[in-house]
């Protein structure tokens, strides 16, 4: 479930990226170009990416089908992005996408040649339970829903809408966009493709900044098959310090949404995350001698184990922002 406010905050966020053409346009300028923004034709077209279910079941196991609909769908809603020159876009691992956005002005002597990566993923979880859902979880359907009220504004299966959208609607908290990757994390991907797409229509393009747009297919299984090889695929040119290679100067991955009352006087926050936990796995065995019940000691494997088990939820790992 969806707010139609984090649509429209991360579509600006990422639309603010210093871009210049040929003429030198400034940024003042970029600023007013952003108010030709579609905001009805922005949302509806990431409504319509809700229905395709990219899911992921488990490691080399994707519903493929699925994840080629929605390719062709990201070319059909953004065919500026598959036909300038400038960009160029490889197919990783058969599924995995990445968008090289070539700038103006390409000098490898330049710091501000080093890339900025931009990361989503184009595959959501299985949803449990969908006939507990208010809605089909690949529905992409918009619903007005104060109190008990239920009203379906725009279905993307039937192209049907009641309403234009506009900015008026950004904080009306009773409207909202239900599905899988709403916020994990197809909202990213949409944004992303949005910002890019005006861009070019705008007649705008990266100065000396080279863009880079990393996609892959199976995060929620873990990447071996998408993030893994995308890796692979840039690591022939690009690497952190002090590996060697050309550095990259920024990479944003998913993070959080923007909230609301979490800070005084109702401010919204979109916060940015520095740092996640990752995955660890543990094998715990006890041996124990054995025995018959009528003469259990004060302890057997299974006090010892959960006793064991019990020390690792309680105890926390340190905290820290360093790689």
């Amino acid at each position: 479930m969806q707010n139609l406010l984090l649509i429209i905050a991360s579509f600006l966020l990422c639309s603010i990226s210093k871009v210049q053409n040929d003429s030198g346009i400034e940024d003042k300028e970029i600023s007013e170009k952003q108010s030709d923004i579609d905001l009805d034709a922005a949302i509806k077209r990431f409504s319509k990416a809700i229905t395709f279910e990219t899911v992921s079941i488990k490691p080399g196991e994707a519903n493929v089908p699925e994840l080629l609909k929605f390719r062709k769908y990201l070319e059909s809603a953004y065919p500026l992005m598959h036909s300038t020159p400038w960009i160029e876009r490889q197919i990783v691992g058969n599924l995995s996408l990445v968008y090289t956005i070539m700038p103006l002005i390409e000098d490898d002597d330049k710091f501000t040649n080093k890339p900025w990566i931009l990361q989503a993923h184009l595959d959501v979880v299985l949803p449990t339970d969908p006939h507990k859902w208010d809605a089909n979880p690949f529905g992409g359907q918009i619903i007005y829903k104060p109190k008990n009220l239920h009203k379906i504004l725009y279905d993307p299966k039937t192209n049907k809408s009641s309403k234009k959208f506009s900015v008026d609607d950004i904080d009306n908290k009773d409207y909202y966009l239900y599905g899988r990757g709403t916020i994990d994390s197809k909202h990213i991907i949409m944004s992303i493709m949005e910002a890019i797409e005006h861009m070019i229509r705008q007649g705008l393009r990266p100065n000396t900044k080279k863009l880079i747009l990393s996609f892959g297919h199976d995060e929620e299984v873990g990447g071996m098959n998408g993030a893994r090889k995308i890796v692979s695929l840039l690591g022939n040119t690009y690497s952190f310090p002090p590996k060697g290679g050309k550095p990259i100067d920024f990479l944003l991955d998913e993070g959080l949404t923007v909230v609301k009352d979490v800070l005084p006087r109702n401010t919204k926050l979109a916060p940015v995350c520095v740092s996640e936990k990752y995955v660890m796995n543990v094998n715990i065995s006890v041996e124990s001698i054995g025995g018959h019940s009528s003469l259990s000691g004060k302890e057997n494997a299974i006090s010892i184990l959960s006793g064991a088990v019990t020390k690792i939820q309680t105890k926390e790992f340190p905290s820290f922002l360093d790689a």
